[in-house]
């Protein structure tokens, strides 16, 4: 019957108060350790469960929930490590260090002037044309709002748990960050250092070009205002006392506008709240919404996968190389999977709400009927107590029929490396066919590896006040140089709008080429160029038949397909390859007679120097002037001569910021990062293909 079983009570007081805002942290199951899956070894998944997209009715809200019995203890996955992260580590520790120890000297409290909430607060908080509508009332420094604040609890970690968003709409940012925090001592290495005293935090952050530190003071947005701006009426609910109005009103976590640690006195949430705000230029870009598995890859550097449950094949499959291998995640107003279990024959899945705020009321939720005696005994394996807590069961059958985005993000180990290459890519005129043949990525894998390739845009979060003109979308193969055949395709998993598409596969040693197949939208144009795009695509196609057909003007929307560009591209190979054969037995033919000229020249020299060698003209002498320049191997470099005019006008420089402000859209880069689980990473060089056909590396 519903409600009829109820929680045991602890009647220990003490283990009462330890079990209070536990975080139910799963088992991080690490590659082949783990039988009947093929989870790559030296990675771990936080799996992010989106777009609740049915049954809304059968959600709750509820409160905070115990920690079970303790967790198996966790690999040794978490930031990526790559070069720049040892360097960002340690610039961002030694310049918190300098800073503290300077303003310590001068008894002061570290203020950012690079994002000074205070006396910049416009542009920390809009940026260029951002406008964020919840706009705090006042400014206070961490110590004004709490008596005793900390960062992270005391004798504790980070939790999920103490995560409650505030005014902004970052819930994608802070679902990323219980996620994250799931994983015990990983949020702990993204603040390298701090110190509270002086009021001074430095954070590292993932971004294309690698680890990035930010450092940020501790002044933070809060929504009450001074008593002096108060109306007669509430001063009056305050007895006219502004001390009592100070000590009630202005203090506390509730006092923040944006995001915060609850009811506790933490600061960790605000702070890296800000911090995050600080990387992306102001708190307007992080408050237009996002992608949780995004923000993660933000966190930790690792790479995310996206998967609709109505694509997946095998359900079976999936159970045994996905979700009995789950650590932790969440997204928008997202789930976490805390773990997969099978018992007397049945499949469940124990999922958390990260805001301990809603809970499943179907079948297997806490209390329901199919909990019957003999089932009661289970809850042990599953690890499961019922409670108002935002944990709950849901057998796997409900869990891919109610849930159907589920976003994987891999975790690496130091056995990892990356490389990329990044090129910016012209963009055909709307309408134009999708098709292959523009772009495409040659790469080495130096030995046989678990490989990921993630084929990316740009990260436009920071300048993304500046609206893009184009959506991109693309897909692309991988083909074994000298083959034709593609081993595996990747793309977006939601073509226009995603900022990557990943693949997974496992290559041998040896050269590879990423074909990239290229479409593009535009906002402006409303709704149907992609439409008409294929529209006349169809319908040139068709027309093409005609004997007669000239193809005048109408060849540009034809689709190139894979194969045929795989098939030029062999062809133009083999002919390179015939070419320098040719070239290589008439350099042989006529050795002997260049040999020939080149000494009678060095004999005519009166130097003994190369005939051939060009040099400086004097400038001084009565010839000609020439450009003066510096030689290098037999090629005169022109320096420019600081009298002469500009080649560029006022007005060219001026319109040049303003083309890169406005975005012309004429052009997208975008970039490929191959993952190899070696200690040398790969090689990767990109290639665009010119208007004359030829290939431009």
């Amino acid at each position: 019957m519903i409600g009829q079983y109820k929680r045991p009570t602890n009647k220990d007081p003490k283990k009462q108060e330890e079990r209070k805002g536990r975080l139910v942290v799963p088992n991080v199951l690490k590659g082949d350790n783990s039988k009947g899956g093929r989870n790559m070894k030296g990675s771990a998944d936080l799996v992010v469960h989106t777009e609740r997209s049915r049954s809304r009715s059968r959600l709750r809200s509820t409160g905070n929930r115990s920690k079970g019995k303790k967790d198996k203890k966790q690999p040794s996955v978490g930031l990526f490590v790559t070069k720049e992260l040892n360097v960002a580590i340690e610039t961002t520790k030694a310049t918190v260090e300098r800073i503290a120890k300077e303003y310590k000297a001068a008894n002061r409290k570290y203020r950012d002037t690079e994002f000074d909430l205070e006396y910049d607060t416009e542009r920390c908080l809009n940026g260029y044309k951002g406008n964020v509508e919840v706009v705090a009332k006042d400014i206070h420094r961490v110590t004004e709002i709490f008596d005793k604040p900390v960062f992270f609890p005391e004798g504790g970690a980070a939790s999920s748990t103490a995560i409650r968003q505030g005014g902004l709409g970052d819930c994608y940012f802070l679902s990323a960050l219980a996620t994250v925090s799931g994983l015990p001592g990983l949020i702990e290495k993204i603040c390298v250092a701090r110190s509270e005293e002086v009021g001074i935090y430095g954070f590292i952050f993932y971004q294309d070009q690698g680890w990035v530190g930010v450092i940020v003071d501790d002044l933070l947005f809060t929504n009450i205002p001074k008593y002096e701006y108060l109306d007669q009426a509430t001063k009056q609910i305050y007895h006219e006392d502004k001390d009592r109005f100070e000590e009630i009103a202005r203090k506390g976590g509730r006092l923040l506008t944006y995001a915060k640690a609850g009811t506790s006195d933490e600061t960790w949430v605000s702070l890296i709240e800000k911090a995050y705000a600080k990387l992306y230029g102001c708190f307007a870009h992080i408050n237009s919404g996002g992608q949780t598995r995004e923000a993660i890859e933000d966190l930790t550097g690792g790479v995310a996968i996206n998967l609709n449950s109505r694509d997946i094949l095998d359900v079976d499959r999936f159970w045994q190389d996905e979700l009995c291998k789950v650590n932790k995640d969440r997204f928008g107003h997202a789930y976490a999977v805390l773990r997969a279990v099978e018992v007397m024959g049945k499949r469940f899945v124990v999922v958390r709400n990260p805001w301990g705020l809603g809970e499943w009321t179907g079948p297997w939720s806490d209390g329901s009927k199919e909990w019957t005696a003999e089932w009661l005994k289970c809850l042990p394996q599953l690890n499961h107590v019922f409670g108002n807590d935002g944990q709950f069961v849901m057998e796997y059958k409900d869990f891919l029929r109610y849930f159907t985005d589920i976003d994987r993000v891999r975790l690496f180990d130091d056995s990892w490396t990356v490389a990329s290459c990044w090129l910016e890519v012209p963009v055909l005129p709307i309408p134009s066919a999708p098709s292959y043949g523009i772009l495409s990525f040659q790469i080495t894998i130096p030995k046989k590896a678990n490989t990921i390739l993630v084929l990316s845009q740009l990260n436009n979060r920071s300048f993304e006040s500046i609206k893009k003109k184009i959506h991109p979308s693309f897909a692309f193969s991988v083909v074994k140089l000298g083959e034709s055949i593609p081993l595996a395709t990747g793309a977006q998993a939601r073509p226009f709008w995603d900022r990557s598409g990943t693949l997974e596969l496992e290559l041998e040693a040896g050269d590879y080429v990423v074909y990239v197949q290229l479409d593009h939208t535009r906002p402006d144009h409303e709704g149907g160029w992609h439409t008409i795009s294929r529209i006349l695509t169809s319908k040139v196609q068709a027309i093409s038949l005609s004997q007669n057909w000239d193809g005048v003007g109408e060849t540009d929307y034809l689709v190139k397909s894979l194969e045929d560009v795989i098939r030029e591209d062999l062809e133009e190979t083999k002919s390179a390859e015939s070419d320098e054969e040719t070239d290589t037995d008439s350099d042989g033919a006529s050795d002997s007679e260049s040999d020939k000229v080149s000494s009678g020249a060095e004999d005519e020299s009166t130097d003994g120097s190369a005939a051939s060698e060009l040099k400086p003209v004097d400038k001084d002498s009565g010839g000609k002037k020439e450009p003066t320049g510096d030689v290098v191997g037999e090629v005169t470099l022109a320096v420019p001569d600081g009298d002469e005019n500009k080649s560029e006008s006022d007005d060219d420089v001026d319109n040049e910021w303003r083309r890169i402000l406005e975005d012309d859209g004429l052009r997208a880069t975008l970039g490929l990062k191959v993952y190899t689980q070696t200690k040398v990473p790969a090689r990767v060089t990109g290639r665009i293909k010119s208007a004359d056909g030829k290939w431009e590396w």
